[in-house]
């Protein structure tokens, strides 16, 4: 039996990484307890924090200043472990979209099509300019561009579920106050359009789902996929597959 080894480092923002392992999960992890601490130099960059690299063996993440994650500290991660905390996991074929599963389960149902939609229809939904987006594209690099598509493709679906489309444009430039509580940026995000064009996606998606389960505090941000869904690293796909879950639903624009 091969041994697992990571096999690929996607980054999420702030403090957060997607790895993926060779047994075809992906954890989103936490590293906020290093990125806090003084003696990691390279985490205090949010350049350098973002672009952990992967030894040639699969077994340890690092950084430039030496800092690094070995793969037993990510399979062994839980929501309170530190230095490596547990947000999520997922299929690894789902990697990378943490709204995906709870618009599966949402009752009512948000939209009965999930499928990703295409990139010119995500970017006029979301009322993004053409330079926002490619800076955005930009800014979320290394992530494969597929993958940020689908990612905003199922938040442009959540959002159309909870408001009009027409409004959403307008909306989403209008003040963000949790963007503001929690980015941290001075004033460089202030909207949720900046959220998007600075690739910190979580900061629009963690209050629009707490306004979905009707929680006002709701779980920590990065944790709510795993309560809403009953997931755990044993059983990542409690929600079921597209098959199982869209199958049954009639397909609509």
């Amino acid at each position: 039996m091969n041994e697992p080894r990571i096999t690929e480092v996607l980054p999420e923002g702030g403090c957060g990484i997607w790895v993926t392992v060779s047994d075809q999960l992906t954890r989103l992890i936490d590293v906020g307890f290093l990125c806090r601490h003084r003696g990691y130099h390279s985490l205090a960059f949010p350049g350098l924090a973002k672009t952990p690299k992967l030894s040639p063996d699969g077994r340890l993440l690092f950084w430039p200043d030496g800092t690094f994650i070995e793969l037993g500290s990510v399979l062994e991660a839980t929501a309170s472990t530190a230095p490596v905390r547990l947000r999520s996991i997922f299929p690894a074929r789902l990697r990378y979209r943490p709204l995906l599963p709870l618009l599966r389960a949402a009752d009512p149902v948000v939209n009965g099509y999930l499928d990703v939609r295409p990139e010119a229809v995500v970017r006029t939904g979301l009322g993004m300019k053409a330079s926002e987006w490619t800076a955005m594209l930009s800014v979320t690099s290394p992530v494969p561009s597929d993958l940020v598509i689908a990612r905003l493709s199922d938040l442009y679906l959540l959002l159309a579920g909870l408001f009009p489309i027409q409004v959403l444009p307008s909306l989403l430039r209008e003040k963000w106050p949790y963007a503001a509580r929690t980015a941290g940026h001075s004033g460089l995000i202030e909207s949720a359009t900046d959220c998007l064009r600075f690739g910190r996606f979580n900061l629009v998606e963690v209050p629009l789902v707490r306004l979905l389960l009707n929680d006002a505090e709701g779980p920590d941000p990065g944790t709510w996929v795993l309560q809403s869904m009953g997931a755990t690293s044993e059983r990542p796909e409690t929600a079921g597959s597209d098959q199982e879950r869209d199958g049954d639903r009639q397909r609509g624009g």
